[in-house]
């Protein structure tokens, strides 16, 4: 607040109590602070942010169970059709209070190493769309040249971070701002 920073965009948290607690206190004036947005994470089981914890994983980079109601992500099935995606988009708003949407394209686990599911580019422009239509944006980490412009394509939101693995082109920097 002392540098002018007046909310946080993408709060993510794998526990929403804590984050709910956070902005209650903030909004009844017992501390000061920026106004929160939370973002709840919608994606594929074992994916970003959705990996099952390891005890490693509990310190370095917590994940969400999706089957508590105060988790900070919503699960669909790996071959989910249009409409169960949409629907998690929507439980993620209805049921979490989601402000936000958080994709996460991530292909190898931070945790193990391992590769981690993607959603399929339906998939991942059906939460993007789902967002839009609801009034929210959608955050997408990501951290390779292909993500970047699987989530141009896909027309999310905001894409956090740069790739890691390579350059944009040209032909990239022009893709992401034709799409707004």
């Amino acid at each position: 607040l002392a540098h002018g920073i007046t909310h946080v965009r993408d709060a993510w948290s794998p526990d929403l109590r804590e984050n709910r607690a956070l902005k209650e206190r903030i909004s009844k004036g017992g501390i000061p602070g920026p106004r929160i947005l939370q973002a709840v994470a919608v994606g594929l089981p074992g994916s970003y942010l959705q990996e099952k914890s390891s005890l490693m994983s509990k310190f370095m980079l917590p994940s969400a169970d999706p089957s508590k109601a105060y988790a900070g992500a919503v699960a669909f099935p790996i071959n989910a059709n249009e409409g169960q995606v949409r629907d998690a988009v929507d439980r993620a708003i209805d049921e979490r209070g989601a402000e936000a949407i958080k994709i996460g394209e991530q292909a190898t686990s931070f945790n193990t190493g391992k590769p981690i599911p993607i959603m399929t580019i339906e998939q991942l422009s059906a939460v993007a769309d789902q967002a839009r239509r609801r009034g929210v944006q959608s955050m997408m980490h990501h951290s390779s040249v292909e993500s970047f412009r699987r989530g141009v394509k896909a027309g999310v939101s905001s894409l956090e971070h740069e790739p890691w693995d390579a350059l944009l082109t040209q032909a990239d920097v022009e893709a992401f701002k034709a799409a707004g």
